[in-house]
């Protein structure tokens, strides 16, 4: 069987769902999570923390962590611990916890009170019950994989330290992720297993040989893999996961977003090589400022571009704006992956929305066979349920936006004829 042909088959279909949330708040610290399942009745559900250090207060020795956590009939359970400090506040801090649960809809609050200071985070997950075909558990994606089984973060035979912001950035180009499988005939055949790296918009980049395993009369099997990815240019990408049963011809896939980040440190005076994306301030800035900015030149315009973006610098203390990189990015990849017929990406309706909001938490294509006209919509989670639908209008490869779920971008008032009512059936 070819594998790989089976992959480019079926990539297409695939919907990524994204679990990272980040936090409100003084302390900034981003919340992930992945769900195994451990019977019938029962999942295992592991929370990964990830807290920036720099933004817990010196004056304090400790900080204190508050879960919160509510079913769907509004019974609760609440878990508080505290955790000592290095005085060195510098670097990231890595933490964990796991919950066992039910079928159901949940609730989670985490809190992390530090001193005064406090960062917060609200948001939510299901477990379905344990399915009997063949399943890949939600993948853990991690920065390194350690011997030590007394680690909390041992399992299965290996200790993962989880990476719960799903970014990578040199020296760490190397994905290392973990996952089981579930539903597998209990004989003495085998499980193939292949990862792919593809881009948001379903190109494969990277494919590890297929990984063949004797199941050994085992229904499930845990599985830790790396990928290699200084090749990658900067930007998101998912790595997809794709297991058959031979005994069974059975076959699942699943899917997990991360990024790769080469920063580059735009400081108070940057350099000239990128004033073609920093003057590119159309989607950000004023008719005003835009006329203000195109009657400069020089030292003049470069002044008044640092003045322009300081407005988005999320840290004024410093002297690079850590806006930047992630905005440079943004249009690279927009002209990258949305230009058109001599036309650049940045100017495309994805690459507005791409440039102004990010990469989407979700994307889902579908074709309109009645009219050969393709349809994306993206979604953002964590920006309030946001939803953007394009549609390539005059096949060309140029998608459209047609309907957008907020005031802030147009929807065209044709856009339900343009999109039949099944399309809209995602």
């Amino acid at each position: 069987m070819n594998y790989i042909l089976l992959l480019l088959l079926t990539l297409s279909g695939i919907k990524h769902q994204r679990h990272e949330v980040w936090s409100e708040g003084n302390i900034k610290f981003v919340l992930d999570y992945a769900r195994f399942y451990r019977s019938d009745s029962l999942s295992e559900v592991e929370f990964y923390l990830l807290i920036d250090a720099k933004t817990l207060p010196s004056s304090v020795s400790q900080y204190q962590t508050e879960v919160i956590l509510t079913n769907s009939q509004n019974k609760s359970s609440t878990s508080r611990w505290d955790s000592k400090l290095d005085k060195r506040r510098f670097g990231t801090i890595v933490d964990m916890f796991r919950v066992f649960v039910k079928p159901d809809t949940y609730k989670v609050e985490v809190n992390i009170r530090a001193g005064k200071s406090s960062g917060n985070i609200n948001t939510g997950f299901a477990i379905e019950p344990m399915p009997h075909n063949l399943a890949i558990s939600d993948p853990e994606v991690a920065l390194k994989f350690f011997d030590d089984s007394t680690s909390k973060f041992y399992k299965h035979g290996v200790a993962i330290l989880p990476n719960p912001s799903h970014t990578f950035q040199p020296p760490s180009d190397t994905l290392r992720f973990y996952y089981e499988i579930y539903g597998i005939k209990p004989d003495t055949g085998y499980v193939v297993l292949n990862h792919v790296i593809q881009d948001t918009m379903g190109n494969m980049l990277i494919s590890l040989s297929p990984r063949v395993i004797r199941k050994k009369k085992r229904s499930s099997l845990p599985w830790a893999d790396k990928i290699p990815i200084s090749n990658l240019s900067p930007g998101p990408y998912y790595l997809t996961i794709h297991a058959t049963d031979l005994s069974t011809g059975k076959r699942t896939l699943q899917s997990v977003n991360f990024f790769y980040v080469k920063p580059e440190v735009v400081q108070e005076t940057f350099p000239d090589s990128l004033l073609q994306y920093l003057e590119f301030i159309n989607y950000f800035a004023s008719e005003q400022e835009q006329r203000e900015l195109k009657n400069l030149t020089g030292d003049a315009k470069k002044g008044f571009l640092i003045r322009f973006w300081k407005k988005y610098d999320p840290d004024p203390s410093t002297p690079a704006n850590e806006f930047l990189p992630a905005f440079i990015e943004r249009v690279r990849y927009a002209d990258k992956n949305f230009s058109f017929i001599g036309k650049k990406g940045r100017y495309s309706d994805r690459g507005r929305i791409y440039i102004k909001y990010g990469p989407p938490d979700q994307i889902e294509r579908k074709s309109q066979s009645w009219a050969s006209k393709d349809v994306i919509k993206w979604i953002y989670y964590k920006r309030g349920q946001m939803e953007f639908i394009f549609v390539d209008l005059n096949q060309n490869g140029n998608y459209e936006l047609v309907y957008s779920s907020i005031p802030e971008e147009p929807t065209r008032e044709d856009w339900r004829q343009l999109v039949k009512e099944d399309v809209l059936d995602w």
